[in-house]
């Protein structure tokens, strides 16, 4: 049976190397946080966005919810109806235009209709006809743990478009598809006899014997002496309510209350915890933040002070001093870094709220124990309301011995949603076979070697520049799509083209090409900027053309830097994509290091040439107050010494030099190369 773990490297290597939509699903326990939370650091997709349905579970993502970035109408969307959607501010229009990815938590409760209406903002927005406007989804969550919430009306209103109302009945969802993965190891049970009884209660059909062997746990009127430590898990608030203010009723003492600070922006239905938390000595609490080394979320256990509030874990004897903790209300801000990569996504923090990180524990919610692992539990199913409550409240727990039933588990209280079930039979589209991964992979191989030849940014920038300097500067022109051209066709001609030595030179000669003309337009910015200080008579004019240059300056900058590391290394996916989304850019944007040094023929005649070039190239950078490499690059040099041109037709043929420099320097250079033909 294959390893959890080669199941989180399948959704990675999916993620990251192809652009196919991912659902990561599995029961219980099966560690779908533990994997969000390795994507945080081994994503390359970015930026990305991480929504979730709810406020709270917004919060315990690290995300914002759907309705916030998105401004979704809070009514039924009907496939079609883009009226509906209604107007989205520039602030979230600019995040959905820059995003390679958007992350669903709790996908179960995204109805069918909120995905079609992301999908018709992100195509609105991104003025991008592909589904979802070309972003890729990774949708995380487990169908019979937390279904859609639909009112009656809603469901009325919706039956005519959908099937069901789970996300995967979304028309657009079904126009571009995904891969399921499901995680299958459960690390909160150990027990198999247990792990099949809740499988079965998850499926909705519990054959008599495992019925019978739940039931066991069926105790009438259980009370747990002092030394057992229970929760209790209901369906409803108001039995949280009232079981909670029973047990502290009986405790006898003075109550202490503890009131949250809340700063900025953080709206009640965000609340981690309760914003004024009653205690007294003697109450039973839950953690509800973890802290390495002392408690983690769900730990259990008695205040056994209030002045400082301390708490001593079931099972142990010290006792642990609980400092107030804080939750953080994010919102996305997109920024464009400095040196021109792609845009990236800072969470910044609009609000936060600092309470005790303690809630009263005698009993909770079915719903606010989702995430949570218990030891003993006192479960009370018999009112459950949705699909899904009565498997949630049963996988909490460790171990069958664990639990005690308040009531008899029933068929009816047994409830699961078929649409869901039919789903993990029949309807999930396992991970791809060999021949489709690599397919997908090669795909997104070409998409990033073509953002490498990709000059759009430079050419509006320059193209700018020239409605008010074209009598002045004749710009290059640079058509890079023969080029990729050429090399996507050896790349689909061949299996092994990730290692394919040619098709690696290929690229690297592609990329000195345009590097060669890349700078050629560093140069010409150059002459822009001494014609703009002497020759401008408005200093507004010559600010907006200084912004104008200052923008192509910074993209020119960043994209000889990516193709000098090309140059030197090699076209690698993983480093390049790195690269882009300024995981690993590098320090030097353009030197005369970056690019692997000159291979020079044995012999003094050429590096007599060659020495002889340097200094002409030194010198003349010097007259010009310019860089050297703004004159020749290394490769230029390096192609004269080795062909040693002795023509203007014989110049024409070196690929790194561009048609301006053999304009400008080529009687210059061919004097050097003559000279030091003896």
């Amino acid at each position: 049976m294959q390893k959890e773990p080669d199941k989180f490297d399948q959704a990675l290597t999916l993620i990251n190397t192809t652009k196919v939509n991912v659902f990561l699903t599995g029961k219980a326990g099966t560690g779908k946080t533990t994997f969000l939370n390795r994507l945080n650091n081994e994503c390359l997709k970015l930026p990305y966005v991480t929504v979730a349905p709810t406020g709270v579970a917004a919060v315990n993502a690290h995300g914002v919810t759907i309705y916030s970035v998105f401004k979704l109408p809070f009514k039924p969307f009907l496939p079609g109806a883009r009226e509906k959607l209604g107007p989205i501010n520039s602030y979230n229009e600019e995040i959905l235009k820059g995003i390679k990815m958007l992350v669903i938590d709790e996908v179960s409760m995204i109805r069918a209709d909120m995905l079609d209406a992301v999908d018709c903002r992100l195509r609105e927005v991104r003025q991008n006809s592909e589904p979802f406007g070309g972003v890729q989804l990774l949708m995380v969550g487990d169908l019979c743990q937390l279904p859609p919430v639909t009112k009656p009306e809603e469901q009325k209103e919706l039956q005519g478009y959908y099937n069901s109302m789970f996300f995967f009945e979304s028309h657009a969802l079904k126009k571009c598809g995904f891969v399921t993965i499901e995680l299958t190891k459960v690390f909160r049970q150990d027990n198999k006899e247990f792990q099949n009884i809740l499988n079965a209660v998850r499926n909705g059909y519990l054959p008599d014997s495992m019925l019978n062997k739940l039931n066991e746990r069926y105790i009438p009127n259980f009370k747990p002496n002092n030394s057992e430590y229970y929760i209790r898990l209901v369906t409803h608030n108001k039995q949280v309510e009232q079981i909670n203010k029973e047990e502290m009723g009986k405790i006898g003492g003075w109550k202490s209350e503890y009131e949250a600070q809340i700063e900025g922006y953080f709206p009640e239905s965000y609340y981690p915890v309760d914003h004024t938390l009653v205690l007294k000595e003697g109450v039973r609490v839950m953690f509800c933040k973890s802290k390495p080394g002392k408690y983690y979320n769900g730990s259990l256990g008695v205040v056994t002070s209030t002045l400082p509030v301390k708490v001593r874990l079931d099972g142990k004897q010290e006792e642990i001093t609980v400092e107030p903790a804080e939750w953080e209300n994010v919102e996305y801000k997109l920024v464009k870094p400095k040196n021109d990569g792609e845009p990236r996504l800072e969470k910044t923090v609009v609000g936060t709220f600092t309470q005790l990180p303690l809630r009263l524990a005698w009993a909770i919610t079915i719903h606010k124990s989702q995430g949570l692992t218990f030891d003993r539990a006192i479960i009370d199913t018999h009112l459950a309301f949705s699909s899904g409550q009565t498997y949630v409240a049963l996988s909490r727990c460790r171990s069958l011995e664990g639990i005690v039933l308040a009531e008899k588990v029933t068929w009816q209280s047994i409830k699961s949603d078929k649409a869901a079930i039919d789903f993990y039979k029949t309807g999930m589209k396992e991970f791809p076979s060999q021949d489709e991964l690599a397919e997908m992979q090669m795909d997104t191989y070409i998409d990033y070697l073509e953002k490498i030849f990709d000059i759009t940014k430079e050419r509006d920038w320059f193209d700018a520049w020239l409605e008010y300097v074209e009598d002045i500067i004749e710009a290059p022109i640079i058509d890079t799509s023969e080029i990729i051209k050429n090399i996507k066709s050896k790349i689909r001609k061949t299996s092994d083209y990730y290692s394919d030595r040619q098709i690696q030179e290929n690229i690297k000669s592609a990329c000195r090409t345009l590097l060669a003309k890349l700078l050629d337009w560093g140069t010409i910015s150059g002459q822009e900027v001494e014609y703009m200080s002497s020759h401008y008579e408005y200093s507004y004019c010559r600010e907006r053309d200084e912004r104008k240059l200052s923008l192509f300056n910074t993209a020119n900058q960043f994209h000889c830097a990516l193709l000098s590391y090309v140059i030197q290394h090699g076209y690698n996916l993983k480093a390049i994509q790195r690269i882009y989304h300024n995981i690993d850019f590098p320090k030097t944007f353009i030197s005369e290091t970056v690019v692997s040094k000159p291979k020079i023929p044995d012999g003094v005649r050429y590096y007599k040439l060659y020495n002889s070039l340097m200094k002409w190239r030194h010198q003349k950078a010097k007259e010009e107050g310019v860089q050297t490499w703004q004159i020749l690059y290394d490769c230029c040099i390096e192609e004269l010494t080795t062909l040693g041109p002795l023509a203007l037709k014989d110049l024409e043929k070196l690929e790194s030099i561009s048609q301006n420099k053999r304009m400008k320097y080529g009687n210059e250079l061919l004097d050097i190369v003559k000279s030091n033909q003896a």
